[in-house]
Order: structure tokens, then sequence, then C-alpha cells
């Protein structure tokens, strides 16, 4: 009986055991992929946000002060109209509805290669030296003028 018991016992440690290994696996392979798939969003996020860039073509000031301006999509891949933002002499204090073009046609997103005009609205500017930034995920560019 003494035999009996000595090798019960030995069984139950070594399926404890495995038991306990097999435990600690599935919580370190899920651990694992959960880090690898947070990862890889996050580099798919940076990787398409150095692919969204613009130029300025050409800016200017229209005959009642607005600022008019013409900026190129440069990179890979579509630009969202709320991905831009606009400064004037590094004021945030200018307003551009990238939403809308001249035409009040609706811009959903400026495609790779493609341009496209926009007016400041809401400020009068004349007689400045004035330099516009506009800020793409990639990059921010600027123009400097005079109105």
């Amino acid at each position: 009986m003494k035999g009996i018991s000595a090798v019960l016992a030995m069984v139950l440690i070594v399926v404890i055991t495995v038991a306990i290994i097999g435990l600690a696996y599935g919580w370190a392979t899920g651990l694992f992929e959960l880090t690898s798939e947070a990862g890889q969003k996050q580099v798919e996020g940076i990787t398409e946000s150095t692919q969204k860039s613009v130029d300025i073509v050409a800016a200017s000031c229209d005959d009642t002060g607005n600022i008019v301006f013409t900026i190129k999509n440069t990179g890979t891949l579509a630009i969202e109209p709320d991905e831009l933002d606009a400064f004037l002499n590094e004021s945030s204090d200018v307003t551009v509805d990238f939403a809308l073009n001249t035409d009040s046609v609706v811009v959903t997103e400026i495609g790779p290669g493609d341009s496209e005009e926009f007016t400041t609205t809401g400020v009068n500017y004349t007689d400045i030296d004035a330099e516009l930034k506009i800020v793409a995920p990639a990059r921010a560019t600027t123009e400097t003028f005079t109105c």
C-alpha cells in the first residue's frame, strides 16, 4: 500500500505542475498577443500620418482682405479636412473652413496630388507682412507674402 500512495502522490504532483505550466503559458501568450496588437496599431498610425503632407502652392490677399491660398497634397494618402490647421504669423486667430472650398463645394478629402483653394474668414488683413503656416499630420509648411 505504501508504494501505491507514493505513486499517486507523484502523479498528482506532476498533474498539478503541468496544469500550472499550462495556465502560465496561456496567460503569457495572451499578454504577448495583446502587447503585439497595440504596438502594431501604433506603428500603423505613425506610418499613416507620415504619408499625409501638404505644400502651399500660392497665398495672397483678395480685395476684401481675406487670405486666399492653395494647398497641394504631396503625400501618398488622402487628407481629411479636420487633419489640417492654419496659423497666420504664428497665431491661431485665423479661421479657415477646410471642409469648404471657394466654390462652396464640400471637400470630403484632399486626394494624393490634388490641390484645393481655401479662404480665411472673419478677419480683414491689410497692409501686413504675413506668414501662413499649414499644419498637416506629417509636417508643417509655410508661405510668406504681403497683403
